[in-house]
Order: C-alpha cells, then sequence, then structure tokens
C-alpha cells in the first residue's frame, strides 16, 4: 500500500522553482565581466607587492650586514646579483669580481647575498658564512618609468642598471656590492679586481648609493647613507617624484 501526499480537489498545482536560460546567461556575463575588471586589478597588485618585497629586502639587507659588522667586527659585504654589472659565469648565474658565483650557503644562486667576509678579501670564499635572498618573480633591477634619482641619491653613477653605488676609482661606474667595516658598520665601496678581490676600498662616504628595482610599472629605490642608514622610497608616476 502506497503512502503519499494527496493534492485536494482544486487546489492550485505547485510552482516548481529554477532558473530561466536567459537568466543563467546574463549571470555568466555578468561574471565574465566581474573577472575580467578584477582580473588585471589583483594581476597588478601582485606585481606591487612582488617588487615592494623585493626592494625591502635589499634594505634589510644592507641593515643585516651593518648590524653584524659591527657586532661581529668583521667586514660584511652585500653583493647584488646584478650580472649587467658583476658579469655572469657560464651558467648565466651573476659572480663577484674574482669570477666566484654569487651563491648562498647551500650553493643556490640569490639576488641578494649577505657575506660575512672572514678572509676580508672581498671574494666569496668556500665556508664563509653567508645569507641570501631570492627576488621575486618579474622583478627587475633598474627602473622603468622614474625620470630621475631620489634627490638624497648623489652619486655620479646611473641608476639604469640597478645600483648607483660608485667604484672609488671611477664616480660614474656602478658598482653591485657594498663592504660594511668590521667595528663601526661604516659602508664603503670597493673597486673589485679579478686577482686582488678588493682592488682600491673607498674611504668614508663611498658607500652611499641606492639600489633600483622595477616591475616595468613601479619603481622603488633602497638608498644607503653614508653611515649606514637605509630608506625605501617609491616613484610616484602622477606627482613625477619620489617619496
Amino acid at each position: 500500500m502506497s503512502v503519499g501526499i494527496q493534492r485536494q480537489p482544486g487546489a492550485a498545482p505547485t510552482k516548481q522553482s529554477g532558473f530561466s536560460l536567459i537568466e543563467v546567461s546574463i549571470a555568466v556575463a555578468i561574471v565574465g565581466i566581474m573577472a575580467a575588471i578584477g582580473i588585471p586589478s589583483f594581476t597588478g597588485w601582485l606585481d606591487a607587492q612582488r617588487v615592494r618585497n623585493s626592494v625591502r629586502d635589499a634594505a634589510d639587507a644592507m641593515a643585516l650586514a651593518r648590524t653584524e659588522a659591527i657586532r661581529t667586527g668583521t667586514n660584511h659585504i652585500v653583493w647584488f646579483g646584478i650580472g649587467a654589472i658583476t658579469g655572469t659565469d657560464l651558467a648565466g648565474n651573476p659572480v663577484d669580481p674574482t669570477g666566484n658565483p654569487i651563491v648562498d650557503q647551500s650553493g643556490n644562486p640569490v639576488s641578494i647575498l649577505v657575506h660575512d667576509d672572514t678572509s676580508e678579501d672581498c671574494r666569496i670564499d668556500a665556508g664563509e658564512p653567508r645569507q641570501g635572498f631570492v627576488n621575486e618573480r618579474n622583478v627587475q633591477w633598474g627602473t622603468g618609468v622614474a625620470a630621475f634619482k631620489p634627490p638624497a641619491d648623489g652619486t655620479a653613477a646611473a641608476m639604469a642598471a640597478g645600483s648607483s653605488l660608485a667604484s672609488p676609482t671611477n664616480p660614474a661606474a656602478s658598482v653591485a656590492w657594498v663592504l660594511f667595516r668590521g667595528g663601526d658598520g661604516v659602508p664603503v665601496t670597493f673597486s673589485g679586481d679579478p686577482v686582488l678581490g678588493c682592488g682600491t676600498i673607498g674611504s668614508i662616504g663611498t658607500g652611499t648609493g641606492a639600489i633600483y628595482m622595477s616591475d616595468g610599472v613601479r619603481d622603488y629605490a633602497a638608498l644607503l647613507s653614508p653611515v649606514g642608514g637605509v630608506r625605501v622610497f617609491a616613484w610616484d608616476e602622477a606627482r613625477a617624484s619620489w617619496r
């Protein structure tokens, strides 16, 4: 015997809920429009976050090297893997002036390296303590839109390659490294030499300049002062100035 719900005679038919094909099509079109608007915005935000993270890593690396140079009493060098300045090995990885690859403690190529130069020869020797940072994806050295350097960056070296840190023997030539002296942490640059390692080490005041990074739309600079302080600047395209 079956049991069911009986509709009373004369009762109105039960309404069926659902969506028509037209309603579904409209909903899909709205979702597509929202996605088309939102995805580029999200991608732009993500690219901006990546370049901000990378330039902060550059600033943090210089601050760390200065702190460790004071704490340990040994020279600490920050190397920036800007192949256009340092040159590269056969695998295309940036190297120091003597040809040693810029790699972390595990031998992995890195974009930024804090190096405890215990041998004081301005070269990355096996066994020397180091800490590496890797640039985020889509981040490049140099600038994409900035028309000039921050006013506080008074070096003669250009920012286009990614560094306005200058060689002590040629102020117009960029170098991709800076040495923080053991004991006082004062930053100085050195010319770099394939045989001697350090070459000429500059005096107080030579360790000023900036590291520049960009995603092609937004430009940032990590500016190092002559005494070792670091500030991060962003190019404001609307105002055509750094902030």
